[in-house]
């Protein structure tokens, strides 16, 4: 009984001498071991750093005790040294120039995120190895932080971060553009057709437009697309045609077509071809010069007086009254949509060489082998006038061709005689068909 109780009281002080160096240790480490190192590195921390709850220890405290109470061995915390990334960025995904960090104890993690708030050791995310790249959801202007963690699952706690700019380039288009309208008139009497309408739409925008005879799809590099949408297309031919409109994009991409059709049907008229490359000789006449303020003695004016009893103090009359110059004309061209036969007027000057000037005859009407025209032109001298032409067609030969004016008028003033001078007549011009090979004008003298 004695021994039994003797037994007890031991086994009571024995757990009161644990209890009071338990508390005494819980004690000392709020009291000495805390002040201590906060005393030596200046770092206020709390009974946590080493304890997670009561005298249970964490894992800085069990390195602590088994380094033998060594503050040496927690007093460091993973310091992050180098953390860097580019300051700008074209992709998402950025590379991590270079992130390095030490400690007393070898590293055993790191950990990158956009939040400046430090990760738990246990958190997802970290690696062995520091990462060489993060990938970002967003673009605009970013900031990483970089964090390591050691052997005792301590986590540095002065962040290290680094900032870009994240700007994605565009994406590649590919969507081709669309054509929404595109019409011509049904029928047109003429090569050249209006388009009345050619519109198209594309979701970056549209840069190009080309219309085209031919079904196959143009590449971006072909030749004729033009940076607005034309207002015409001019057919080499009459008859039933069909036009395809195309537009394409910056990218290169080309549209699906949009097609419309026209009947082209030309009046007969328009058919000159075989007058093209024709030579006339021809006889060119003036009559009647007007000069000062008196007509030629040898006409008449146009109220039918004699001149020959004029008054003489009107004194500016010439001798002569005729004028016939020896020539050829060549037509050389037919513009169906101007209706202008292109001639060539080479004139004798009387003393062997000629004088050469464009002849531009305006069709008036009739068909192609019995038709009028007018001419008319201004400068040093004005004249004008309206010409028939006609000829037979054998087996696409032209035969027995003439021309004549039906009325033609020459006018022409000097101001710079004293008084002025004023010219004025009827002018004429008559021609037949000639073989190329008896027209005497010197090739070079030619102007086509």
């Amino acid at each position: 009984m004695r021994k039994t109780v003797l037994f007890t009281l031991l086994n009571m002080v024995l757990a009161l001498g644990i209890f009071t160096m338990v508390g005494r240790h819980s004690a000392n480490a709020d009291s000495t071991y805390n002040n201590t190192y906060n005393t030596t590195y200046g770092t206020n921390v709390s009974c946590t750093f080493c304890h997670t709850s009561g005298s249970a220890l964490n894992a800085t405290g069990t390195k602590f005790k088994n380094s033998g109470f060594n503050y040496a061995s927690i007093s460091p915390v993973p310091v992050v040294t180098a953390f860097t990334i580019p300051a700008t960025s074209t992709s998402l995904t950025v590379a991590i120039a270079t992130f390095t960090a030490t400690d007393n104890v070898p590293i055993t993690g790191y950990l990158v995120s956009e939040s400046s708030a430090p990760p738990n050791a246990s958190a997802t995310g970290w690696n062995a190895t520091p990462p060489t790249s993060y990938v970002f959801a967003t673009v605009g202007v970013k900031t990483l932080y970089g964090w390591a963690k050691d052997a005792a699952n301590v986590v540095s706690t002065g962040m290290k971060s680094a900032s870009t700019t994240i700007t994605l380039p565009p994406a590649a288009d590919t969507t081709p553009p669309t054509v929404n309208s595109f019409t011509i008139p049904s029928t047109s009497s003429s090569l050249t057709v209006s388009i009345t309408s050619f519109t198209a739409t594309d979701n970056v925008g549209v840069t190009g437009y080309l219309v085209t005879e031919s079904a196959s799809k143009p590449s971006s590099s072909a030749s004729g697309w033009v940076a607005s949408s034309p207002s015409n297309y001019t057919f080499t031919t009459a008859g039933a045609k069909t036009l395809h409109a195309w537009a394409k994009d910056a990218a290169g991409n080309v549209s699906a077509s949009k097609n419309t059709s026209v009947t082209i049907t030309l009046a007969s008229v328009q058919d000159m071809a075989v007058w093209i490359g024709q030579w006339f000789k021809v006889s060119i006449k003036i009559d009647g010069y007007y000069f000062g303020n008196s007509i030629l003695s040898n006409q008449k004016s146009q109220s039918g007086r004699d001149e020959d009893n004029e008054d003489e103090s009107q004194s500016f009359i010439a001798s002569g009254g005729h004028e016939k110059i020896a020539g050829y004309l060549k037509i050389w061209s037919w513009d169906p949509d101007k209706k202008i036969l292109q001639g060539d007027l080479y004139e004798s000057d009387g003393i062997g060489g000629w004088i050469a000037e464009s002849l531009p005859l305006h069709y008036i009407g009739g068909n192609d082998l019995n038709f009028f025209c007018w001419f008319q032109t201004s400068g040093d001298y004005t004249t004008g006038f309206t010409v028939r032409i006609r000829g037979r067609e054998v087996n696409g030969i032209l035969k027995n061709a003439t021309l004549q004016t039906l009325g033609g008028y020459y006018f022409e003033v000097d101001n710079a005689s004293n008084p002025p001078q004023f010219w004025a007549g009827e002018f004429s011009i008559t021609g037949i068909s000639v073989l190329e090979s008896k027209v005497p004008v010197p090739s070079n003298i030619q102007l086509h």
